[in-house]
């Protein structure tokens, strides 16, 4: 599936999940699983969620030193995301910035992400192992941008490859 968003004036604009003709991304990542281990994650905060994914992915024969993706379904409690309008406003400071949207209730999610360990700054954020985007209809229309923060639910579950 391919969802893009676009950002302009604080509006977020989503295609997906198939792709059109003009869409375009700063970063495209992409992966083949060939089979997912599913585990429970049961109401992780957003701190311990690393570490499940590598302890989840360890176990699945997942070689964690090297970037994997993986996906949590479920319910957030609490989700902050954004999306860039046209550049990094950390590199282009000067330049629109991303469109911003939270959500502080129980919703529906899909978490989409790479885990990769001594990636920062190239895969991830630095201080952080993980970089994930969310996809959830919110108020009847599919939203995606880039999760600054999250806390799941207790129904949430954890796909990672099958190693």
């Amino acid at each position: 599936e391919v969802w893009v968003a676009r950002s302009s004036g604080n509006k977020i604009k989503v295609s997906g999940p198939e792709s059109h003709p003009d869409d375009a991304a700063t970063l495209l990542a992409v992966a083949y699983v060939d089979m997912w281990v599913t585990v429970p994650l049961g109401g992780s905060s957003e701190s311990s969620i690393p570490d499940r994914i590598r302890a989840s992915a360890a176990e699945a024969g997942v070689d964690t030193n090297k970037p994997f993706v993986f996906v949590i379904e479920g319910k957030v409690k609490e989700l902050d995301a954004h999306v860039i309008a046209g550049s990094c406003p950390i590199a282009n400071p000067d330049g629109e910035s991303p469109s911003r949207f939270s959500i502080n209730r129980s919703a529906n999610a899909r978490l989409v992400g790479v885990y990769a360990e001594g990636s920062e700054g190239d895969l991830t954020h630095h201080g952080n192992l993980t970089h994930m985007h969310v996809i959830m209809n919110r108020s009847g229309q599919m939203i995606t941008g880039h999760v600054d923060h999250v806390i799941v639910g207790e129904d949430a579950i954890l796909r990672v490859p099958a190693g």
